[in-house]
C-alpha cells in the first residue's frame, strides 16, 4: 500500500505536506512542522480551528500564514 494514502495531507504556502498520522492536535502538528502558531491560522474542512482541535486523516487541512507589520 502506498504511504501517501496513509498520510495526512496539509496545504501550506502553495505546497502539500504529508504527515504520518491517523490523528493529531493542531498544536502538535505545528510543533512537528516547526511553524510558529502565532504566525498562522489553521482551517479544518474550511473552518478555523483552535490549537487544541484534533485533526484526522481525511480532513482538508490548510495552514494560512498571517501577514502582520507595523
Amino acid at each position: 500500500m502506498d504511504n501517501i494514502v496513509n498520510n495526512m495531507k496539509i496545504d501550506f504556502q502553495d505546497s502539500e505536506i504529508q504527515l504520518e498520522a491517523e490523528y493529531i492536535s493542531v498544536e502538535e502538528m505545528l510543533k512537528q512542522l516547526e511553524i510558529n502558531p502565532v504566525e498562522v491560522v489553521v482551517t479544518q474542512n474550511g473552518k478555523i480551528v483552535l490549537e487544541s482541535s484534533i485533526l484526522q486523516r481525511g480532513d482538508e487541512v490548510k495552514i494560512i500564514q498571517v501577514i502582520h507589520g507595523g
